[in-house]
């Protein structure tokens, strides 16, 4: 393996207690060492903490501070190029959950922000996966709203949806 194996377990929660607890600046050192863990650790190591570190790499996207989001970007990179899609499955599902949530702005926002944080470095893999879930009728306001933020960051491939928001969203409008 690349890195010992006793970094991780030593390293992880230094991590996760500098992102929840650190300042804009400490957040964006979390990223640049997530990052960097990542890269340096074989599969089958981050595969052991995969649910701690896809919870960080989670947070990290969704947070308010833009640079802490696009370094997460990169941490979400690198692990996307470690396992696969296993960093959608793991991360995407309870942003979308997120999302649809009514009742918490705060959570919707933070969850649009970690979608727009990977679609800004993975839109050809997730757009297929989030555009029909976003244009199911009726689309809600928040759904609208996410559409426009996520085109925003994904201008060279939302082209491909377009037929299918386009259509949908004229059929809303019209009942």
């Amino acid at each position: 393996s690349k890195l010992g194996e006793s970094v991780l377990p030593q390293i992880i929660p230094v991590l996760r207690k500098s992102l929840y607890e650190g300042d804009e600046h400490t957040k964006r050192g979390v990223c640049v060492g997530l990052t960097d863990v990542i890269k340096c650790s074989s599969k089958e190591q981050i595969l052991r903490f995969l649910e701690i570190i896809t919870k960080l790499v989670q947070d990290a996207l969704s947070d308010d501070d833009a640079e802490v989001r696009s370094m997460a970007s990169e941490s979400f990179q690198s692990l996307y190029t470690l396992v696969g899609n296993q960093a959608f499955d793991e991360i995407v599902p309870s942003l979308m959950v997120a999302l649809a949530n009514d009742d918490n702005e705060t959570a919707q926002r933070r969850a649009l922000n970690g979608l727009t944080g990977i679609l800004a470095v993975r839109s050809r893999e997730l757009l297929p996966y989030i555009v029909p879930r976003l244009i199911t009728r009726p689309i809600s306001v928040n759904h609208a709203r996410a559409l426009g933020r996520i085109s925003a960051v994904t201008g060279a491939t939302i082209h491909t949806h377009f037929h299918s928001i386009i259509s949908n969203t004229i059929l809303d409008l019209a009942e």
